[in-house]
């Protein structure tokens, strides 16, 4: 199993700005930097780790891949407390001369940026559908609560002011659904652009955290008890948009591809 470890402490939405170096010393090449907020690195045995191999022509040259063993010596995991994300964990990477066989880079030294382009607009796919199927769940189990719990004599799901904020949650994920299998046939077409990619990671995440919000509400103070999942999908989808690309980055690649 592989991460990705991309961001760093100063580069974030700017990912053109990654310090991470990696210097050919005979057959391997040592890596030197930190990264941070690397997801999964705990049940993984590579990260795919993103350096400036060299000083590039532009902001966009000059990057590369490596495989690196995530028990090499010289390489630090330190985990993070998170406000979500907890099964995979996240963690910040500290690369101190870690060596890395030649053979261990991906593609071609000083040209990972298109490809790392490509990777990002696949990884939107991935995180589009899994918020999809957790906002389907939310849903579900706000759907259940509200045809089980009464109040006033009746199921509170027959009272017009929780009906509404499940009908309006159902319209909000068939729509993502929709748009997923919108982006999923262009992808497989190959004709899909990164406008498209933004445009389906910004509506699915900003859709999952508004049916999180509505879901615990329906579920009133149960939702905001541990003992319920409303509130796990609550804290999870606060991360969909900021993960991956924030809504603000994935909103100026679409006004981009429309010219502005």
């Amino acid at each position: 199993s592989i991460c990705f470890a991309l961001t760093e402490p100063s580069a974030g939405s700017d990912a053109s700005a990654i310090k991470t170096t990696a210097v050919k010393d005979g057959d391997d090449y040592v890596i030197n930097g930190e990264k941070v907020f690397i997801s999964g690195f705990k049940v993984s045995d590579y990260a795919l780790v993103v350096t400036k191999a060299t000083n590039g022509e532009d902001r966009h040259h000059g990057f590369s891949a490596f495989f690196v063993e995530t028990d090499s010596p010289g390489l630090v995991a330190t985990p993070l407390e998170m406000l979500g994300h907890w099964p995979l964990g996240t963690f910040m990477l500290h690369f101190d001369d870690v060596r890395v066989p030649a053979d261990h880079l991906l593609g071609e030294l000083d040209r990972a940026w298109p490809a790392m382009s490509e990777y990002l607009m696949y990884e939107r796919l991935c995180l589009s559908a899994a918020r999809t199927g957790a906002a389907q769940a939310a849903l579900d189990d706000s759907l259940a609560y509200a045809k089980t719990r009464e109040q006033f004599g009746r199921p509170i799901g027959k009272f017009q002011a929780v009906s509404h904020k499940l009908a309006d949650m159902q319209l909000q994920v068939h729509l993502s659904r929709l748009l997923l299998q919108w982006y999923t046939w262009k992808f497989e077409c190959g004709t899909n652009t990164r406008s498209d990619a933004a445009m389906l990671k910004l509506y699915s995440c900003e859709m999952y955290k508004e049916v999180a919000d509505l879901g615990l509400q329906v579920l009133g103070g149960y939702g905001y008890s541990m003992e319920y999942d409303l509130q796990r999908h609550y804290r999870e989808a606060r991360l969909g948009v900021i993960g991956a690309g924030t809504s603000e980055v994935q909103r100026n690649i679409i006004a981009k591809a429309l010219g502005l």
